[in-house]
């Protein structure tokens, strides 16, 4: 979702500061040039069917807690909700293009958020946070929007952390 460790660029979906309502909410280049018409291509070719997931590595910049796409900031919470639905507008887009969503992790790396020296993009999550913010954000959000299909996974991240988010 949006920019990642193999992105040439910090970037999110919606750049706009402050826009809560997400009406700037758009697909990148990247989209459009490379990530779409890899998936659609895979499609094309496969057999059965391809099982994409999302994964985000940040939320815009701006809700942030440090207004960086990197090192060590959280998701402020009053920018939970429009985090949840920046989820579904990603997802609806990449359907309304030829890729259907089959999942979505909550956070690339969770933990990696609370690092200073982290060099791209991420963003800090407690278990107990993220418990709480697919809980009363997330979940109801993505079943609202008729989402309710998609698998959800935490902890995206190494081995090592599972003790941090169990199940």
């Amino acid at each position: 979702m949006a920019g990642s460790d193999f992105s040439v660029r910090p970037y999110s979906y919606d750049d706009i500061e402050g826009d809560v309502a997400l009406v700037n909410f758009a697909l990148a280049e990247e989209d459009w040039l490379y990530k779409l018409p890899l998936i659609q291509w895979a499609n094309s070719l496969s057999q059965r069917e391809v099982k994409l997931f999302g994964s985000p590595w940040s939320p815009p910049a701006w809700m942030k807690t440090n207004g960086k796409f990197n090192e060590s900031g959280e998701l402020l919470p009053e920018m939970y909700q429009p985090w949840a639905e920046y989820f579904v507008k990603f997802v609806e887009a990449y359907e309304s293009n030829g890729a259907p969503i089959w999942g979505l992790t909550t956070q690339n790396e969770p933990l990696s958020g609370f690092d200073d020296n982290w060099g791209w993009n991420t963003c800090g999550w407690t278990a107990e946070d993220m418990r709480d913010w697919i809980k009363t954000n997330l979940g109801p959000t993505l079943e609202a929007a008729g989402l309710r299909r998609l698998k959800l996974m935490v902890d995206d991240f190494n081995r090592d952390t599972l003790p941090w988010y169990p199940a």
